[in-house]
């Protein structure tokens, strides 16, 4: 880090660094142990309390590793500081900053073969081997305006812009890569001592993480309560009864389906090397307020609009049910949104190694929210080795829609709790903090 001249500086930094979490899961009874078990009888499952002794319980039990760790390698280069120049009606100057960035990340999920093979007895699904990694480089730039100072009304008007070029690169097979522009433009307005009117808008992305663009293709489990398929229904619906047996059920087995048990369906799930980063436009508005005659308070009230497209997201349980059986008519036997869908041959149901929804991530989603953010903090001197200090931070979330593929619901998932919405998403949040200081000490 140094100088240029007076008004202008550098910096220049470099940082490396690893993390590895390793989760050992004990006491899960092992599928093909339990298996083998009931083909051999040496275990009697289904006999009075008791039958199964310790010694059996032991031998059908065993413990599970998976090992994941991260790292991250960062260099950048920043120059910041006065141009030495400005507008007429303003005493500061015009301040940049402009820089390069470079950074690679890293990361991997190593599982011993019990968690690879789903072997354990209600995990959910395996846990496969996963690394992968990409780089990025960036150019930033940024510039701060004050257009006006020290005039009746405007005790300071400052406009102020950005912009940030970044080019990926994922480590895969052919070398998967893409550009991004992002860029903001805001304004505050100092109306008075102590209050100002501020906005901005923003156009960001996301790229999408080493998770969404390696994981191989694997089978787990959903939300799911109603199969259109269970029951009598296909017995009386012929393009239904054409689905479900276009799905993998077998004619036997139709008219017997039952619903999936626990509420739960597999679902498989897969990553993809040539996912793009998701992209969002967002504006808000807001006030802050510091007013002299209450010292020790301060205030910010900001609206927010924030719209997310082209969103890194897989099709919800309901949207991949709604996408097949929504509108069923004698061609949805050979619809792909049906045959996607696979059944066991065996029961007809979402379960088996080879049956359940296809989820795979894509980047077909959108989000939308707006809402309020608050926040209040007052402090005060009671004596010299008195004080008191109370904070507030509030959130009011007017909508947040989530819409998983096109052809899904636009749901609004403000206030609920489902498997089919992104988040979730209170309508009202707060956190209040109370402080009393004595001397040398806080109480909260």
């Amino acid at each position: 880090r140094g100088g240029i001249t007076d008004n202008i500086d550098w910096d220049v930094s470099i940082a490396y660094g690893e993390s590895e979490n390793r989760q050992t899961q004990y006491g899960y009874w092992l599928n093909s142990r339990v298996r083998s078990a009931l083909l051999d009888g040496s275990v009697n499952f289904f006999g009075p309390e008791g039958s199964i002794t310790d010694a059996m319980n032991q031998q059908l039990t065993g413990n599970s590793t998976v090992s994941t760790g991260t790292s991250l390698l960062q260099a950048k280069g920043m120059i910041t500081g006065d141009s030495g120049f400005g507008l007429p009606w303003a005493a500061d100057g015009v301040s940049f900053a402009v820089g390069t960035e470079y950074r690679k990340y890293t990361a991997k999920q190593e599982s011993d073969l019990l968690s690879q093979a789903n072997d354990l007895g209600g995990a959910g699904g395996a846990a496969p081997n996963v690394f992968g990694a990409y780089e990025v480089v960036e150019g930033i730039g940024e510039i701060l305006v004050p257009v006006i100072q020290d005039l009746p009304g405007v005790q300071s008007l400052t406009v102020g812009g950005g912009i940030r070029y970044s080019s990926y690169s994922v480590d895969a097979p052919g070398n998967p890569s893409y550009n991004t522009f992002t860029w903001k433009g805001e304004a505050t307005w100092d109306i008075a001592a102590g209050f100002k009117v501020r906005g901005n808008y923003a156009h960001a992305v996301r790229a999408p993480n080493i998770y969404e663009l390696f994981y191989p293709l694997t089978t787990g489990l959903t939300s799911l309560s109603l199969d259109p398929c269970a029951g009598e229904a296909p017995l009386n619906n012929a393009n239904l009864y054409a689905v479900c047996l276009a799905q993998g059920a077998s004619a036997e087995v139709i008219g017997n389906i039952g619903q999936p048990s626990a509420a739960q369906a597999n679902a498989t799930t897969l990553g993809s090397v040539d996912m793009k980063p998701e992209s969002s436009d967002s504006w808000t508005v807001g006030l802050v307020a510091q007013p002299d005659f209450l010292p020790g308070f301060s205030a910010t009230l900001d609206y927010y609009n924030i719209k997310i497209k082209n969103a890194i997201t897989a099709p919800t349980p309901g949207d991949a049910i709604s996408a097949c059986f929504g509108n069923i008519t004698a061609s949805s036997a050979t619809d792909t949104a049906c045959t996607v869908i696979r059944r066991n041959p065996g029961s007809g149901s979402f379960d088996g190694d080879a049956a359940g929804l296809y989820l795979p991530i894509t980047n077909s989603g959108q989000l939308k929210t707006d809402g309020i953010d608050l926040t209040m903090n007052y402090s005060t001197q009671f004596s010299d080795t008195v004080g008191l200090a109370l904070g507030f931070q509030g959130n009011w979330t007017n909508s947040s829609k989530f819409k998983s593929i096109p052809t899904g619901l636009d749901r609004e998932c403000v206030g609920y709790f489902s498997v089919n919405c992104a988040s979730i998403q209170p309508e009202f949040s707060f956190n209040q903090r109370t402080t009393l200081s004595v001397s040398d000490l806080d109480f909260s």
